[in-house]
């Protein structure tokens, strides 16, 4: 049996079935929060939007949904690079602000994770549409 990293997380039900479920893995210090020991103190009572980089699925997840989640150390070695992701909507005249965050272990720059959205077009709400994502209106933050 492969050793078990347990972290802060939060699950993201991509798959539909919670054993197989996505999981967004919190560094010990975010805008979000820090890791206290054994407990995790959210920075504010939070609600944010979450981008699964394995399924393109956008998740809106609370403070409250953080728990300790596992892995084996075989799939993940230590936490996956999580980003804090700053998105203008491309679609004319609009320019809506959205920040997302998300995590993934192939992703180590900021061009990576620009290649990956761009790929999974994402749907993200953007007032009556949805957000048109653009490579220059793409910036992402690394919290390790």
């Amino acid at each position: 049996m492969s050793p078990v990293l347990w972290e802060f997380g939060l699950s993201l039900e991509c798959s539909g079935d919670p054993e197989t479920s996505c999981c967004t893995f919190l560094p010990h210090q975010t805008p979000l929060g820090i890791r206290e020991g054994q407990h995790y103190r959210p920075s504010r009572n939070w609600n944010e939007s979450f981008l699964c980089l394995r399924h393109g699925q956008v998740f809106a997840r609370s403070a409250e949904d953080v728990h300790l989640e596992f892995d084996t150390l075989g799939r993940y070695p230590t936490i996956p690079p999580f980003w804090q992701i700053e998105a203008q909507c491309a679609r004319e005249s609009c320019g809506k602000k959205h920040t997302l965050y998300a995590s993934g272990p192939s992703i180590v720059s900021e061009a990576q994770l620009v290649n990956r959205i761009l790929k999974l077009n994402a749907i993200v709400p953007c007032d009556s549409h949805d957000l048109v994502w653009k490579r220059e209106l793409i910036h992402g933050v690394c919290w390790v």
